[in-house]
C-alpha cells in the first residue's frame, strides 16, 4: 500500500506587490523542488468580515503558513484574520513564518506588537523545551536585493519548523514516559554512575523517549552523545570507547578539560550482550566520572539480566485518550475526529491497541482519505498488514532461532489467551523440546506476555506480524500456509480439498462459541498427512473421515462427530487424544499401538459402549471417561497399564464392573467411581450404609489402599 502525505504549507500574499508576488511564485517552487505542496492565498480580505469557507480547509490541513508584510499592508487586516484561525480554530502542531518585506526595523516591530495583541498569547516557541508547546514562529527579514538568499533561509526554516512539529506530534502520550525514566535517572544525585534501560517491545516509542531526555538535560553534562542503531555500529568491530570519543559532543569546548568526564550517554538499539559487555568494561575503568548517566533501549530484557542493569523501565501502550488524540492529529490534522469518521478511528485504534508506531503510521496512511477508502484499507490490512510497522516489529523475531521461531508463529495463531503451563506442555508434546526455555525468551524479548494470572497475552500488531510471516507472501491463498485458525480459511481449503496442498499443513486450530454457523466437509482432513496437532471445538462436520495423520502429537476434538476413529489411525507420536462429548461408540477395533499416548479423555460420550483394547499404551497415565453414561465394562488390558495413575469413572452410570486387578496396580493414585450406581452395588467387600455414607471396612486394610492418594466412592446405591 502507497503511503504519501502530502504537506501543506499555506502561503498568503498581496496580489497587488508586483515583487512580492514574484518572490511567492519562486517559495512555490522551491516548495515543490522539495516535495512540498503549497496552497497560495492572494485575495485581499481586507473588506471581508471572516474567512470565506474555501480557506478553512487549507488552512486546516497546513503544517507550516507563511504571510508576508509589505509596505502596502503592514498591518494587514486580512492576515490577522488568517492567524487567528490558525490558533484559535486548529488544535494541532503549527508553525507559523512571518515574512517582512523591505520593512525597517520600526515597521517590522509595529507589525509584531499588533500580531502579539491580538493572537500571539496562542503561540509558544519550541526553544522553551516543554513537550507541550504546539506552536512555532519565525520571524524573517528581507531586502530586494537579497531574494536568492532570502528563499534558501525561508525553505531552511520551513524544513526545520516541520521536524520540530513532527517531533512534537509524536510526542502525545510521551510526557508521563519520559518523567518516569527521568525519576529514574536521579540526576539529583553525584555520587553515582546510574545506567537507566528503557526496555520493551518494537513500537513503543522507546527511543523518542530517549531522545526527548537527550534533548532536555544533555546541558547538564560536560560531554553528550545520542549512538543510535548502536549493536549495528558495534558489529564493525570498533570499540565502544572509540565510537563514544567520535561522537561526543561537549558543552563547553573552550573550557572543557580531559577531567571532565561527567558524560550523559544514550545506546539506542542494543540487541545483544557483547554492547553491554562493552559497556561494562568502560563503567569499570575510569573513562566516566560519578554523575553520569547512561540510558540503554532494549528489546531483550534478558540481556539486562545477564549485565545486572538495575534500573529497568518498561513502557506501556498508550491509553485510549492518549491513542485517540495521537491518531487523530495524524489523520485529520486535529485531536478530534471529523464528522463521519468516529467508527472508523474506533477500528483502527482497536486494531493498533495502543501501539505508538502503529497509530503514526496509519494515521499518515490514512490522512485525505474518504471512510470509504478507510474501510477497504481496514480489510486490506487484516490480510497485509503495514509494511513499515512489521518491519520494525520483525527485528526481534528475525533474531530468534528456528524452534523458537516456530513456538512463537503456533503461539501467535493458536495459544493467546491460554494458560502458560499448559501451552508449555502442548508444544512440548508437538516436538519442542526446549519449548519452556524458548517461551522465556520470548518474554525477554517481549514478543510475549503474560498476565497475573499467567495467561499467555501479546499485542495485537505482534500477533499481526507472526501470522503475516504464516501467510508468507501468500495472504489469499491459505492453501499456501503451514497453519490454520480462522474459520473462512479452513472452509475455504476444505471446499478445495486440492491432494497437493493437504500435504503442507501441519497445525489446525479451530474454536467456536457457535457451532450453528457453518458446516464444514470432512474429507479434506483425511489428505493432511503431515498434521502434527489438531484441534476443533464446536465445529460442525459432514461427510466421511477416511484417515486421520499419522504425525499427529496433540488432538483435542471437542463433539467428535464419528462413532469411531478411522481404522488406519495409529500415530506412534501421540502424547494426547481429547474426545470430550464425541459420539464414539467403540473407540477402535482391537489392538493399536500408541506407545507414546499418555493422555486419553473421552468424558461426556454418552453413546460410548465399551473401552477398547488399551494393550498397545505402555505409557498411558490418564484415562477420563466421566459421564460416558452407556459404558459397561472396562477392556481387562486397563489392569495391566503400568503406569496409569489416574481413572475416572465418574457418573459412569451403566458401569457394572471393572478389572480387579486394577486394584493391584502400583501406580494408580487417584480412582473415581463417584456416582457408578450399578458398579458400587456389586461390591461384596463394601457394606453400604447409606448414600451419604461409605464405610469401608475389610478394604481398609487393602494393599490397594495403601498406596491410594485419592479414591472417590460417592452418591453410590446399595441394597441393605
Amino acid at each position: 500500500m502507497e503511503e504519501e502525505r502530502p504537506i501543506n504549507i499555506y502561503l498568503s500574499h498581496r496580489v497587488d506587490d508586483r515583487h512580492v508576488y514574484e518572490l511567492a511564485d519562486k517559495l512555490c517552487h522551491a516548495f515543490e523542488a522539495e516535495g512540498l505542496k503549497t496552497f497560495e492565498q492572494d485575495q485581499d480580505l481586507e473588506t471581508e468580515d471572516s474567512l470565506p469557507d474555501h480557506l478553512l480547509k487549507p488552512i486546516n490541513e497546513a503544517w507550516v503558513s507563511i504571510f508576508f508584510f509589505c509596505k502596502k499592508d503592514a498591518t494587514s487586516r486580512g492576515h490577522l484574520m488568517e492567524l487567528k484561525e490558525i490558533t484559535w480554530r486548529i488544535h494541532r502542531p503549527r508553525g507559523v513564518i512571518l515574512i517582512f518585506y523591505d520593512l525597517d526595523g520600526i515597521q517590522a516591530r509595529q507589525v509584531l506588537d499588533e500580531v502579539y495583541d491580538n493572537v500571539a498569547s496562542r503561540f509558544n516557541h519550541f526553544t522553551s523545551g516543554t513537550p507541550n508547546d504546539i506552536f512555532e514562529m519565525y520571524c524573517i527579514m528581507i531586502q530586494p536585493r537579497r531574494i536568492s538568499r532570502a528563499i534558501k533561509e525561508i525553505v531552511s526554516n520551513v524544513m526545520k519548523a516541520l521536524r520540530q512539529l513532527e517531533y512534537v506530534v509524536e510526542l502525545v502520550g510521551m510526557q508521563s514516559r519520559v518523567a518516569k525514566v527521568d525519576n529514574l535517572l536521579n540526576l539529583g544525585s553525584d555520587d553515582e554512575i546510574r545506567v537507566v534501560c528503557i526496555c520493551g517491545m518494537g513500537g513503543l516509542g522507546k527511543s523518542t523517549i530517549a531522545q526527548v531526555l537527550y534533548r532536555s538535560i544533555s546541558r547538564h553534562f560536560d560531554a553528550f552523545c545520542f549512538i543510535e542503531n548502536t549493536s549495528q555500529i558495534l558489529h564493525d568491530d570498533l570499540p565502544l570507547m572509540d565510537i563514544l570519543e567520535q561522537n561526543l559532543e561537549i558543552k563547553d569546548p573552550e573550557t572543557w578539560t580531559p577531567n571532565q568526564r561527567r558524560f550523559l550517554i544514550v545506546l539506542d538499539g542494543v540487541d545483544n550482550v557483547e554492547n553491554l559487555d562493552s559497556l561494562n568494561l568502560l563503567l569499570t575503568s575510569e573513562w566516566f566520572d560519578r554523575g553520569s548517566r547512561i540510558i540503554i533501549t532494549a528489546r531483550d530484557e534478558g540481556l539486562l539480566e545477564k549485565c545486572r542493569v538495575e534500573h529497568v523501565y518498561k513502557p506501556e501502550v498508550l491509553s485510549n485518550d492518549e491513542a485517540q488524540k495521537l491518531f487523530c492529529i495524524k489523520a485529520f490534522g486535529r485531536d478530534y475526529p471529523e464528522s463521519g469518521y468516529d467508527e472508523m478511528t474506533k477500528r483502527v485504534l482497536g486494531y493498533a491497541h495502543g501501539l505508538p508506531l502503529a497509530i503514526i503510521k496509519l494515521g499518515t496512511f490514512l490522512c485525505q482519505k474518504s471512510v470509504g477508502e478507510w474501510s477497504s484499507a481496514l480489510a486490506q490490512l487484516e490480510r497485509i498488514p503495514n509494511c513499515q510497522i512489521m518491519e520494525v516489529l520483525k527485528k526481534s523475531y528475525d533474531e530468534l532461532d528456528d524452534e523458537c521461531k516456530e513456538i512463537f508463529l503456533d503461539i501467535t495463531c493458536f495459544f493467546i489467551g491460554k494458560k502458560m503451563d499448559r501451552v508449555k506442555e502442548i508444544l512440548d508434546i508437538c516436538g519442542f523440546p526446549n519449548a519452556e526455555n524458548g517461551m522465556k525468551l520470548l518474554i525477554k524479548k517481549s514478543l510475549v506476555e503474560t498476565s497475573s494470572d499467567h495467561i499467555i497475552e501479546m499485542h495485537k500488531m505482534l500477533q499481526e506480524m507472526g501470522r503475516h510471516i504464516v501467510r508468507r507472501g501468500f495472504p489469499y491463498e491459505p492453501k499456501k500456509w503451514r497453519r490454520l485458525w480462522h474459520l473462512d480459511d479452513i472452509d475455504y481449503v476444505m471446499q478445495q480439498n486440492e491432494s497437493t496442498a493437504m500435504e503442507r499443513f501441519e497445525a489446525i486450530s479451530l474454536e467456536l462459541e457457535d457451532s450453528r454457523r457453518v458446516t464444514l466437509r470432512i474429507e479434506a482432513l483425511s489428505r493432511m498427512k503431515n498434521l502434527r496437532l489438531l484441534i476443533f471445538h464446536n465445529v460442525n462436520f459432514s461427510g466421511t473421515l477416511d484417515s486421520l495423520s499419522n504425525e499427529l502429537r496433540y488432538v483435542s476434538w471437542h463433539q467428535y462427530p464419528f462413532t469411531s476413529l478411522p481404522l488406519s489411525f495409529e500415530p506412534e507420536a501421540l502424547v494426547e487424544l481429547i474426545l470430550l462429548d464425541s459420539k464414539i461408540i467403540e473407540l477402535w477395533e482391537g489392538k493399536k499401538v500408541l506407545p507414546k499416548l499418555k493422555i486419553l479423555k473421552l468424558s461426556g460420550s454418552k453413546n460410548l459402549i465399551k473401552m477398547p483394547n488399551l494393550g498397545g499404551t505402555p505409557n498411558l497415565e490418564r484415562l477420563e471417561l466421566e459421564g460416558c453414561t452407556e459404558l459397561l465394562q472396562l477392556h481387562p488390558s486397563i489392569a495391566k497399564i503400568p503406569k496409569l495413575k489416574f481413572l475416572n469413572l465418574r457418573n459412569c452410570t451403566n458401569l457394572v464392573s471393572i478389572p480387579n486387578m486394577l486394584f493391584g496396580q502400583r501406580c494408580l493414585e487417584l480412582l473415581n467411581l463417584a456416582g457408578c450406581s450399578k458398579f458400587a452395588s456389586r461390591l461384596r467387600f463394601f457394606p453400604l450404609k447409606s448414600t451419604a455414607e461409605v464405610k469401608l471396612l475389610s478394604i481398609w486394610y487393602h494393599p490397594f489402599l495403601e498406596r491410594m492418594l485419592y479414591f472417590f466412592l460417592f452418591d453410590c446405591f446399595a441394597p441393605e
